[in-house]
């Protein structure tokens, strides 16, 4: 059950990984970290309850590290900020970052930092290959030819984080106080369940919280 994961995660004499666990609907959302490789994980294990009323939590569902480290198709980052009504997030890349938008030169500014990496070598400072680094590119690694850490998963630590589920709106509002609430849990009635949660490798993620799916667990 969920209570094993703390098995995964190696204590240290500065910290002691617990696991942070977040309901949403019949599943349990955790969220954990290893302090040897300050790597994270999100986990999703599915509840249901047993005939004499205890609370009983099924085998695990999905494990979002193992997904992302495994992933294939190329991932969806955006920074902030632009002025588009429809697309505000500018994308974490080399190329949408060097062009000639105030947000693009904005963000670039910021990307003279990459080329700033402790212990590389200036001869290997490039911030087109630290970025790739921070995208998942794990040929970027010093174990795989490149001038960066080592990564043993792709999600960073999650230490003080925990997950939050958005689910289909769910809640006993009224209209009299809430005006607008009835049409708008009809509208979203549908809406699926993402699960956001921050880490220390700089981002907000979100994962598809749905389970039994092919994109259960994944990266959205």
């Amino acid at each position: 059950n969920i209570a094993k994961l703390s098995s995964k995660a190696n204590g240290t004499a500065l910290a002691t990984p617990s696991v942070n666990t977040t309901q949403g609907g019949s599943v349990t959302y955790g969220a954990t970290y290893d302090p040897t490789t300050w790597t994270g994980d999100v986990t999703a294990f599915p509840i249901s309850f047993n005939s004499d009323g205890t609370l009983k939590v099924n085998a695990l569902a999905w494990d979002a590290s193992v997904l992302l480290s495994a992933r294939s198709a190329a991932r969806k980052i955006v920074t902030c900020c632009t002025t588009s009504a429809t697309s505000p997030g500018l994308a974490f890349t080399t190329s949408a970052m060097t062009g000639s938008t105030v947000a693009a030169q904005t963000a670039a500014a910021y990307t003279t930092y990459f080329k700033q990496v402790p212990n590389v070598a200036s001869t290997y400072q490039s911030s087109a290959n630290f970025l790739a680094y921070l995208r998942g590119d794990t040929t970027q690694e010093v174990a795989h030819g490149g001038h960066y850490r080592s990564r043993s998963a792709l999600l960073g630590d999650i230490v003080n984080s925990k997950t939050y589920p958005v689910l289909a709106p769910n809640q006993p509002y009224y209209d009299g106080k809430n005006p607008g609430y009835s049409a708008f849990k009809a509208t979203s009635a549908s809406r699926a369940t993402v699960v956001y949660v921050g880490a220390n490798d700089g981002m907000l993620h979100a994962f598809d919280g749905s389970t039994g799916a092919s994109t259960s667990g994944q990266e959205l």
